[in-house]
């Protein structure tokens, strides 16, 4: 029986949490994006400890009680909690790809859900993944990390526009930085967790499908705009 799913972007943030049974604790969403962050970091970690080149990191890690599978697709890491049955073990489909976890949404709807919106920066020059988690009461809070492209000599603006597109961004809505960012000698950034008080993704002001600029302050280097899905 599957327990838990996770779908965790490769820059370690939370992208999609969904549990099947009630008999799971139910936690925070920061604790779910802890949850999310560590196993990254733990998966990262295995794959470059074992003794055999090019290991893809944890598949399977077993306990007393249930089974957790990982499986890594060309975008995302995904993990599942299988919850291993004394008398009947059930083990994953043998191809999760085909399971399809995410329901789309109207995103002008008028109250706050449980969602989560994603944002990929994936141009030639600069490499980016962020996820944003919002709990049933607005509550934001965003997690990634930049990959390549950032230098250490800037400080880096992001702006979020009315929209419609990256094409016709329309006027300023909100300019935020992120207190915790900080560039690496070789452009990237360390993991990246912030709450974010004055963003909603749903809601009348909310912030799902706007356009989300990366500025240094004089040129307006990247833009994606924000797609997300519901929590059910």
């Amino acid at each position: 029986m599957i327990y838990s799913l996770y779908i965790i972007n490769k820059a370690g943030g939370l992208v999609y949490q969904k549990d099947f049974t009630n008999q799971l604790e139910k936690l925070s969403s920061n604790e779910y994006l802890v949850l999310a962050g560590t196993f990254h970091g733990v998966h990262a970690i295995t794959s470059k400890i074992s003794p055999l080149h090019n290991s893809s990191g944890i598949e399977m890690l077993e306990a007393e009680n249930f089974k957790l599978y990982c499986n890594q697709t060309l975008t995302v890491t995904l993990g599942q909690g299988i919850l291993q049955d004394q008398q009947d073990q059930q083990e994953l489909p043998e191809d999760p790809s085909t399971v399809d976890p995410f329901d789309t949404y109207d995103v002008y709807q008028d109250k706050f859900f449980p969602s989560v919106a994603v944002a990929s920066f994936t141009g030639p020059l600069i490499v980016g993944e962020f996820s944003f988690y919002q709990d049933n009461n607005g509550q934001v809070v965003v997690t990634g990390a930049f990959h390549k492209g950032l230098q250490q000599d800037r400080d880096y603006q992001f702006r979020f526009h009315q929209g419609p597109d990256c094409e016709d961004l329309g006027e300023v809505v909100m300019e935020h930085y992120f207190e915790s960012m900080h560039v690496l000698d070789l452009g990237g950034t360390p993991p990246i967790q912030e709450p974010l008080n004055e963003i909603h993704l749903t809601g009348q002001d909310g912030y799902m499908g706007l356009p989300w600029v990366l500025s240094d302050g004089v040129h307006d280097l990247a833009c994606v705009v924000l797609k997300g899905h519901q929590i059910k």
